[in-house]
């Protein structure tokens, strides 16, 4: 299972900001799109950080440095990505052990999207269940069969009671 498929899951375009954005922008755009994080970009394009959901709250913490604290104020290095061809058991690995929760899908050097721990968790689920499903079909075929052999033994066993 690779990134590309979180990603066809995933809805719209990456929620990015400004270096040079205000913390209360950053925060609305947070709250509006229900993300814990997005990436900062420079005018190339280029990741130049991340701003998760605490960072912002640290900020805000500072009541007197909040009204003029940016997004690169706040932002962390964002030295760490992944491509969509990245699989899903390296994201647990790397994010789990570097205790990371966000992580910046790139693509030909451009960000293509951003994959989080609860991505790769409803990812997880999903196979869960389908596992799941297929265990379940798998003990009904076999309930049936056994069923179909129970019915078949004893047919045979009234054959021979019928004859004797």
């Amino acid at each position: 299972m690779t990134v590309a498929r979180i990603m066809k899951s995933k809805l719209g375009a990456v929620i990015t900001a400004a270096p040079g954005e205000s913390i209360q922008s950053v925060a609305g755009r947070l709250a509006r799109h229900g993300i814990g994080a997005l990436v900062v970009v420079d005018a190339g394009g280029r990741i130049a950080g991340m701003v998760l959901e605490r960072d912002v709250v640290r900020a805000v913490a500072n009541e007197e440095a909040a009204e003029t604290m940016t997004a690169r104020d706040v932002m962390s290095a964002c030295t760490l990505t992944c491509s969509p061809d990245s699989s899903e058991a390296e994201l647990l690995e790397l994010m789990c052990t570097r205790h990371i929760r966000y992580l910046p899908v790139v693509k030909d050097g451009k960000l293509a999207g951003i994959v989080s721990q609860g991505d790769l968790v409803r990812l997880r689920m999903e196979k869960i269940r389908e596992v799941m499903i297929d265990i379940e079909r798998a003990a009904e075929e076999q309930r049936f069969t056994a069923s179909l052999a129970g019915r078949h033994g004893q047919d045979r066993v009234a054959r021979v009671a019928m004859a004797g």
